[in-house]
Order: structure tokens, then C-alpha cells, then sequence
């Protein structure tokens, strides 16, 4: 009964992923409860690869206009691209981190990883579509211009560096 209940929530979710060019309807949202959200749903998957999850949630975060199935795609692309970095590693502690906070008007999203970081060729081009690092049966290289298509859409913006110690960082405002 759990496991239905799951499903059909994955289901519903992807059936609202499936019409991106559609205008969703905006209301206020909380990105920390979307992050919640994201995690609860990919917390078997991370926890199957051995990737241990940190989060740094303001706690007095204010709402934004958005579509929350849409916040919930950002994320949902965002943590599992640090998955799917972090087998390719095989690291050993494999760690996921997503954090907020306000910077002056902003409601900011990081959402790093202790992979290997992003290829400096593409590094510039990553959010084009069909541009990815990955084999052919891991992706098309269309799920990090999705995310950016959603937060440019939305009003925002979404920015890729490479952290120093290792790993990748994505930022949303």
C-alpha cells in the first residue's frame, strides 16, 4: 500500500513535468518545503548509493511565486545529476548538500556534491540542451536545460562552478 501510494505520486509528478512550455499557475510557495518534498520522494534512492544528505534550510525563509511542481523538478534534476555524478566516483562518503538563504531580495538554492566536479570544456554550456558528459543510455543532456528553462521562467537565475576541494555547485536565485 506504501509502495502504491509512491508511485502514484511519482506518476502524478511526472505527468506535470510533461507539459514544460505550458504557463503554470504561479502561487506563493516555500522553496525549504520543496526541498523537504524532493528529498522524501529520491530518500530510497540516495540511501541505495550509499549518499549521505545535508541540508541548511533558513528557517524564517520568505515565499516565492512559483509553480511547486515546477520547484520540485529543479530540485528533483539537481539532486539526482549529484547522484548519478558521485557513481560515476564511486565515492566513498558521497555527500549531497542543499542549502538556503536570503541574499538582499533574493531566496537563494545551492545545491553542491563531492563528485568530480563539471568537465571545464562544458562547463560554459552546460544549461544547452543536449550538452552532457554522460553515455548515451544515461541521458540526453536535456535535464539541466530544463531546470534552467523552469528558473529563467519563473524570474530567476541558475549559475555551475566547480567547488575547490572537488565537486560541483549549482546556485538558483
Amino acid at each position: 500500500s506504501v509502495e502504491l501510494h509512491r508511485i502514484d505520486e511519482i506518476i502524478r509528478h511526472m505527468r506535470s513535468f510533461a507539459k514544460i512550455n505550458a504557463n503554470p499557475r504561479l502561487e506563493p510557495c516555500n522553496l525549504n518545503d520543496s526541498i523537504i518534498r524532493t528529498l522524501k520522494l529520491l530518500s530510497r534512492q540516495l540511501a541505495a548509493h550509499d549518499i549521505e544528505v545535508s541540508t541548511n534550510l533558513h528557517p524564517e525563509l520568505p515565499q516565492i511565486y512559483a509553480n511547486p511542481n515546477r520547484l520540485d523538478e529543479v530540485l528533483i534534476n539537481l539532486v539526482a545529476n549529484a547522484m548519478q555524478e558521485l557513481d560515476k566516483v564511486r565515492h566513498k562518503n558521497g555527500e549531497i548538500s542543499c542549502s538556503t538563504w536570503l541574499d538582499e531580495n533574493f531566496v537563494v538554492l545551492v545545491v553542491s556534491d563531492n563528485a568530480a566536479g563539471i568537465d571545464e570544456s562544458v562547463l560554459d554550456s552546460i544549461f544547452e540542451p543536449f550538452i552532457t558528459t554522460k553515455s548515451v543510455r544515461q541521458g540526453m543532456g536535456l535535464g539541466l536545460s530544463v531546470v534552467h528553462t523552469i528558473v529563467t521562467r519563473l524570474g530567476g537565475q541558475i549559475s555551475a562552478c566547480n567547488r575547490d576541494g572537488g565537486g560541483a555547485t549549482f546556485t538558483v536565485k
